[in-house]
This record gives C-alpha cells, structure tokens and sequence, in this order.
C-alpha cells in the first residue's frame, strides 16, 4: 500500500480498492476540532400518544450516543407532530432531557413552545435544538418530553404514524 505522508498533506493512494482515501484503522481515532464524529438517531412513524395533563411526559423519540471525546459537544435535533382533540388555541410545550435531566429552562422549562393551532383537526410540527456538552465518554441518553400549555381544556396528541418523529444527536469534536 503506497502512500505519501509531508508535512501539508496526506494522500491515499491513487488507485485500488481504496484510491483516494486517507485510512485511519480501527484501533486509531482521528481527533479533528469542528469535525462530525459521528451522528445516531431515531426516526419513526409511531402511534400517537394521549397527554392529557400539564406534566412534561416522555415520547417514544430517544437516542443514545456514546462520545469518542469527553470534550466534544452533542447537537441535538427534535421534531414532532401534535395536534389537540379540541382547543385550537392550544400550545405544546417540548424540551429534551438527558437521563433524569432537563435540559429545558425559563418558566416552563422548555427547549419549545410551539403554536398555537388554527383549528383542532390541524397537525403542527414542534421543534426542539440544543448544543450539549456532556463531558463524558459514557453512553448518555436523550428523549424529547412534551405537554399541552393548558391541560384543563383539551388532549395533546403528540407524534402519528403518518408523520415523522425524529430526534438525532450528532457528536462535534472540540
């Protein structure tokens, strides 16, 4: 395997099963600040799920990444669709918690306040951002949790099996 290594520049070789590409083995990590490390998620079409009080509740839109790097930061994307049985003057209320914590803050602690509804048969999407720094290389666990505003006038509906749930985290080395 030929290769050329200076002071600038790295090269692969230039033909061959791997002609172009600069290799690191699997026992090696490359360490390159600003640079995606890697990206996990979770995306479905699931069943609806009834929320009916003013509790943050969990969804079923989790995802577990393990950091390479202590240093590095996580970005976290959340999306869903919900919509309320009645009420369309209504808002749904989102944050993400990592583990037992909430990552949310302000009077409702929350990543999202989304709405409000044109009518009660209207589906909205909610949406959650969040720069981490988890300062660990252990697996660490991100799930979005939602609520109506008001629970005394209607039940939220939060994700639908016609629509797509996601949330995805996506490690940056520092």
């Amino acid at each position: 395997m030929a290769s050329e290594l200076t002071v600038q520049t790295l090269r692969g070789p230039t033909s061959g099963a791997n002609a172009n590409k600069v290799l690191i083995p699997s026992s090696q990590t490359l360490h390159a600040p600003g640079h995606v490390i890697q990206v996990q998620q979770y995306q479905a079409y699931p069943t609806n799920i009834n929320i009916a009080s003013d509790t943050l509740t969990a969804t079923n839109m989790a995802v577990t990444i393990t950091p390479k790097f202590a240093t590095s930061k996580i970005v976290l994307h959340a999306s869903w669709p919900y919509w309320f049985t009645s009420d369309s003057n209504n808002y749904c209320i989102g944050t993400i918690y990592k583990g037992s914590s909430n990552l949310g803050s302000g009077a409702y602690n929350c990543l999202s306040f989304c709405g409000p509804m044109r009518a009660s048969t209207y589906n909205n999407q909610g949406h959650a951002d969040y720069v981490d720094s988890p300062n660990t290389t252990s697996a660490t666990t991100y799930t979005v949790y939602v609520r109506p505003y008001s629970a005394n006038t209607s039940n939220l509906r939060v994700q639908w099996q016609h629509q797509i749930s996601f949330i995805s985290a996506t490690e940056i080395a520092q």
